[in-house]
Order: C-alpha cells, then structure tokens, then sequence
C-alpha cells in the first residue's frame, strides 16, 4: 500500500483554522511583516541560533558580524556546549580569550568541522560586517562542501555551488554585498533543507524529523513542545514561549536525546505554513465567509490555483482557507471522481480513505460530515486541498462535476495536478506507460468482474496552441506564471531552465489559469535530437516523483539554444561540452578540446586559425562568450578584439565555441 507523498516545496498554501487563532497570534518578532522572513526566523528562534535586542525587536534589515554569523553557525549545528571547550584558546589576534565569540569563532576554525579561515594577515575580522561570499562558504563547509567542489575562483566557485545546492535560492546578491539579518534567516533556514556532500538534507544529519503532524502549542513554563500525535509532547532543547507556528503543519527536528530542536513547517510557494483545515464556498465570490476564515481582517491577497485575484472571482464549490502567516486566501478547485476502495478508522468518521488504487488521502476533520455518506464500494467525487487531503465529497454524478487533470511521467507515475502541486497517485494494478510524457484527464470507475481497477483517461492536447518563448516568459500572447508546471520530455523542468524557443509543434498541450497566465505547459521535444555544441552547468531540482527525490539537470548553453535534460553526469561548472541529444536524453556528453590563449597572429583570415600544430575551421556562426561579462557576444570579430588572444574549443574537426576572459 503505497501512501502519497507531499513535495514539501510545491505545496500551495491551505489555511490556518480559526480556532487556532488566537496561540497563533503571538508573533514572536513585532518587527517582522512578510510571511516568509517571519517563518524563518521562527525556525531558528525554536533552535536558539536567531534571537531578537532587548526590546525584542529582530531588526531584519540590520548587518550581521562575522563573529555573530559564527555563532549561530555553530548553534545550527548543535555544538554550543562543545564550543565552550575552545573558549580559553587564542587562534586569530584580534579573537582573544576574553572576547565574547572566542569558543565559537576558535571551535569554527580549530575543529574537526572546520569550516571557517582568517583574513589573510592573520587576524579574523569579528566585527567586519559579514558578506554573501563569506555566509555561502561557511554554510557550504557545513554541508561537506570544499574548495576542489567548488572549482573556481572565490567566492564564483562558491556562489555557483550555492546557487546549484538550491542553498541561495530566492537570494541573488554578489559576492561582495553586505547580507541582512533578514537574508541570514533565509539562508539558515535554506542550508536545513539542503543536501550534504554525501546526500543527505543537512537537517538529517542534526537528528530526527517526525512524521508530519500539527504543532499544538509551544509552552516556555514547561518548556515542552506539543504536536497532535504527541499530546505529551517533547522538552526543548532551547526554551522559548509561544510561537506563530502553532497550527500549522510540519514536522519536529529531535536531537539524539528525543529533545525538540525545532518544528519545521511544511512549506508552501507563498511562503506561509500549511495548516490544518479548510471550508466549501457556498456561493461565488462569498466574502461573508472569507471574513469569517479571517476573523473579520482585511487581507492582504487573494489566491486561487496559484493565482493572485479578487475575491469575486471565487467560485461556489472552491476549497478555500485563510492564512494568519500571509494574512492571504487561498483557494483551490481541484475535484476527482473516484471508486471508495477503503477507509481508516470508520466510514462514519473516517479520518483517512483509500481510492485511486491504493493512494491514501488524509481527511480533514471538517470533510467527516460529508464523507459518512458514503462508504466502500461506492463512486463519488473527492473535493481536494492544495496538498491532497479531503475537504468534502459529493455523489459521482452531483455537483460539481470532476475537473482533474493529471500528468504521467516518462516511467508511467501519475500524479494530479493542482495550483502548481504534484500528488503522487498509487494506482496499483495500472499501466500507464503508454500515456508517458502526457497530461491526460482521470476518472476512477467501479472495478471490473476480475476485480482489477478501471480508469477513464484522455490525453489532454492543444489547449493554447502558440510558440513558446522562454526567456520572454511567454507562449503566444499569454505570459506564463513564474510557478507554472512544465513538463519537458516527461521531466518537470523549472521555466528559468528554458532559456531557447520552442515552436508550437513542440507544444503539446498548454492550460491558462485563474489570472489569465498559463500555468501548465506538456513539451515534446524530440525535436532537439541532434549534436549540440555549449558551456555545462548542472542544478538541482527536486522530483515530483517521491521514490526519485532529487533531479539532476544538465544544461548546455549554446549562445542561441539552450538545452536542458535529466542527466545524474557530474561535471564542473562552465565547462565546454559536446553533447548528442536523441530521443529527448543525452546518448553522449564529452568535454571538448581546450586550446587556451590563442594569440591574435595565429588566425588565417576569419575562417581558420591555428593551434597545436593544427589549422582548424572556424564557422562563420561559431558562438563566442566573455567570461568576464557572463554574457555571449555579437560575433567572432568582437571576440577576436576583447583582449587579444582566445581560448578555442575543438570538437569534430572544427571550433566550436571561443571563449574569451577570466
């Protein structure tokens, strides 16, 4: 019996019960108003590294030391009380032993998790104001990550490492730039959720996470930290009072000795915890109950799929939600008809049902109700949250009427499709192989006599039916949504990984959401086999499919194309390569022929030049590139006259790519 999985960073927001509200309220740092910063502050307030002044203010805008910086780095990873041994020591001149980050900055540099290095006099720097450069690289040693990984200049090598890790991610700063308290927090919380050098989420690695629960409430007298499936709850390793966390959905962070270091929040795209219920508009754009998901605040936004909209776009039937975190609405229409297969503990309460072949659904309290209507065997339609748990259900053939769409990856997983979230289906018993590298819509049917599971599926195909121009963030005369889901060759590829043109051939099926954006794109492109000639750079995505976990995306960027494909090659950043695409996959990647600094006189004219001992062919369209810039440049002749030699990249008889800079 397989159990869905939640893809922690494409959950969509669902809402914060009213009851909830007023534990829910304490927010911890009165300085703080955007939903994310106030999130990861919170995370790190639980674990002690993060703490506001004397008035209680966290000042979010405020620099951070190197000293500080080194502080709570330790306290990250758990070794305050291990530091306190180096604390008599004198490693940097101007880190003496009386000075108050002395352990912290001496247990950084002497121990046997050494990740931090002095200035290069000798000395430390404790009150320099810390940079972008140096928190990625200190957080990066953390992760196992050293200066051969990283593979270029510093702080480049590091910024790029950070940038693939997915540890910068949402932060795009230079190296040199002064970081905030604010961007701290961010990254802190980010280098939790990272992998190591060897695989493993970095939080791992610091002790044992839960199973996702509710956090119930956060006692400071007691100093214990209560969640639903722990109604005794757990004592703190760091005491704290209260925490705007309570309510939400997450899972807590427990040391070796079964202490709570932290709860970190299940995560949505808008940066606001999922929490724990949900209510059924009764009419379109029914404003009576937002006040009342609310408590009668004015909020900040309204979102429906994904999409920002006024509330008189809500729909009857829409589940819907408030967050306290993000003061927003969000709403969700997603409907599936299904086969009821089976229930947990009862059907007249169930807390948990079985349809879909085996896929379980958590069912919210509120869903009780309508659900005890029902029970196994019959057919019915499941209303959804964001995250895939059960809000009501109606007859199969009541209203509203099922709108689930589905996509079928390239190894036959099938996974629904809501507001930018991917819920992976059981669908034991089913091959649908044959639909692979297609949205198709899903109805579950009564079994057949041999008891086999039966299914009504439709490839979905055109929808919007233009070309699609990635760098423009466009298809057609539609802009696409920064969260859309674009499938590339039955891979889930981020649109910032799209960086070519791709006709309207290559667009199988594309659907326009709630604020007249697409927000779903289906690609083949088969079209793109054939030999490609670029710079390599690998990232880090994370899968849709659960049992995959992390993608690793090559791209090779060709100046006029750009083509990125799932591949698990390791290679180094910037790195010019030959690569033959058939079938949507890479069949071969090779790094080409170098030939560094080429001067002006070993040209022959503009078509050939030599090198080696050889003359090659230049074509006249070769692509060229400026290290120094980041940028490609206008032709072979402003190559030719940047700085007065090149770098040549051979492969098949010819050069291929010129590099200039660095």
């Amino acid at each position: 019996m397989k159990t869905m999985k939640k893809l922690v960073t494409l959950v969509l927001a669902l809402v914060l019960s009213v009851s909830l509200g007023a534990s829910a309220l304490a927010a911890s740092f009165p300085d703080v108003t955007d939903a994310a910063t106030a999130r990861n502050a919170e995370v790190l307030r639980l674990m002690g590294v993060m703490q506001g002044d004397e008035t209680g203010a966290f000042k979010p805008e405020a620099s951070l030391t190197r000293a500080q910086f080194c502080k709570m780095s330790v306290v990250l990873m758990g070794k305050r009380e291990e530091a306190g041994r180096y604390a008599a020591r004198t490693i940097f001149p101007d880190v003496r032993a009386s000075h108050w980050a002395a352990a912290y900055v001496n247990f950084a540099a002497a121990s046997e998790s050494k990740f931090i290095h002095g200035m290069p006099d000798g000395t430390f720097g404790p009150n320099r104001e810390i940079t972008f450069g140096q928190a990625v690289t200190i957080l990066l040693r953390l992760l196992g990550y050293t200066d051969a990984d990283a593979g270029a200049v510093w702080p480049d090598g590091y910024l790029a490492l950070a940038e693939s890790t997915g540890l910068s991610a949402g932060l795009s700063l230079s190296g040199s730039s002064v970081i905030s308290r604010r961007q701290a927090a961010q990254l802190f919380v980010s280098a939790l959720n990272t992998r190591t050098i060897n695989g493993v989420r970095f939080a791992d690695t610091l002790g044992t996470l839960t199973e996702e629960t509710v956090l119930v409430s956060v006692d400071g007298d007691t100093g214990r930290m209560v969640t639903r499936d722990a109604p005794q709850g757990y004592a703190m390793a760091w005491t704290v009072g209260d925490s705007l966390l309570v309510g939400a959905r997450g899972r807590v962070l427990l040391d070796e000795n079964g202490r709570a270091l932290t709860f970190l929040p299940t995560e949505s795209e808008s940066g606001s915890p999922v929490t724990d219920a949900a209510i059924i508009l009764g009419a379109n754009g029914d404003t009576a109950a937002l006040d009342a998901l609310s408590g009668g605040r004015a909020v900040s936004a309204v979102y429906r799929n994904g999409a920002k909209v006024e509330a008189s776009e809500l729909r009857k039937y829409d589940v819907v939600g408030y967050s306290l975190l993000d003061n927003a609405i969000h709403a969700c229409d997603l409907r599936v008809a299904v086969y009821y297969e089976d229930c947990m503990p009862s059907p007249s309460a169930p807390t948990v049902i079985e349809a879909l072949g085996g896929t379980r659904f958590e069912v919210l309290s509120s869903a009780q109700q309508s659900l005890s209507a029902f029970k196994p065997g019959d057919q019915m339609i499941l209303q959804l949250t964001a995250d895939g748990r059960v809000a009501g259900a109606v007859s199969a053939n009541g209203t509203p009427g099922e709108n689930a769409v589905a996509f079928v990856d390239a190894a036959g997983q099938t996974s629904l499709i809501c507001a930018g979230t991917l819920l992976p289906l059981a669908l034991e018993g089913a091959d649908l192989s044959e639909y692979a590298g297609q949205a198709v819509s899903l109805k579950q049917l009564k079994p057949v006599a041999n008891g086999e599971a039966k299914y009504r599926i439709e490839i979905l195909k055109g929808g919007v039916a233009a070309a699609l121009h990635a760098s423009e963030k466009r298809l057609g005369s539609y802009a696409i949504r920064d969260n859309a889901l674009i499938f590339d060759h039955g891979v889930l590829t981020p649109l910032r990984l799209l960086q070519g043109d791709y006709d309207a051939a290559q667009v199988t099926y594309a659907r326009v959401g709630a604020d007249g954006k697409v927000d779903l794109i289906v690609l083949d492109t088969s079209s793109l086999d054939g030999v490609y000639y670029g710079i390599g750079s690998v990232s880090v995505e994370d899968s849709d499919d659960p049992w995959l976990g992390e993608l690793r995306i090559l791209t090779v960027d060709c100046g006029e194309r750009r083509v990125s494909l799932q591949s698990a090659l390791t290679i180094r950043n910037g790195e010019p390569l030959r690569v033959e695409v058939r079938k949507g996959t890479y069949q071969s990647v090779e790094p080409m022929t170098v030939y560094a600094n080429v001067p002006a006189a070993s040209w022959i004219g503009a078509g050939a030049v030599m090198a080696n001992g050889v003359t090659w062919t230049v074509p006249s369209n070769v692509p060229c590139y400026n290290r120094d810039t980041g940028r490609w440049m206008t032709g072979l002749r402003a190559a030719r006259d940047y700085d007065g030699s090149v770098d040549l990249c051979v492969a098949d008889g010819a050069v291929r790519l010129i590099l200039v800079g660095g």
